[in-house]
């Protein structure tokens, strides 16, 4: 709630309402070589502004994709998730977009008891993601883009401790009687 006016003698009340609906959707396969998963989700928002109807929204953004995650021998891996973004219902029609996101990944395990990881990251292989952000009160919404690198390779080193002094089986994984993952 907030107070609108021209002039501090016209001063209205003004109420925004909003109500943020989400709903998400994942199924999974994994045996000890191959994991797949397909997920969606959905979001819609509806905006009603009491005195500035203008401002009044029904948003939805969605996205749908899947990730892989196949395991090869000698301790490399290969990932890759790709996901469809959409946004509709904004009064700037190039608010409302899809964008098709690609990353991938690249890993080797090293040492007997593979606590040593490196892996090369790829993010946004196809260059289609933005950075976009909204921001809804009761005097005024704010519908923000960012300008950024998207697209871009990143290079991990992982050391994983065992400060508890748990087993580790023969994938790497801590044995769960330690509490490990």
């Amino acid at each position: 709630m907030s107070y609108v006016a021209q002039q501090k003698a016209d001063a209205q009340k003004n109420t925004t309402r909003s109500t943020n609906l989400n709903q998400r959707l994942n199924v999974s396969f994994r045996n000890s070589w191959l994991e797949v998963t397909l997920d969606g989700n959905v979001n819609y928002q509806h905006t009603r502004n009491e005195l500035q109807p203008n401002a009044n929204l029904d948003t939805w953004q969605f996205s749908y994709g899947g990730q892989m995650l196949i395991r090869f021998p000698l301790g490399f891996e290969f990932s890759t998730n790709l996901r469809e973004h959409s946004r509709r219902g904004y009064n700037d029609p190039s608010m409302n977009t899809n964008e098709l996101i690609w990353n991938g990944q690249i890993s080797k395990t090293f040492l007997r008891s593979k606590t040593l990881v490196v892996a090369l990251n790829f993010y946004d292989l196809l260059q289609e993601q933005s950075n976009y952000e909204r921001w809804v009160g009761a005097t005024s919404r704010s519908d923000t883009r960012y300008n950024s690198i998207n697209s871009y390779a990143m290079l991990h080193v992982r050391y994983r401790l065992n400060v508890f002094g748990g087993k580790v089986d023969s994938e790497g994984r801590y044995d769960k009687k330690w509490g490990g993952r």
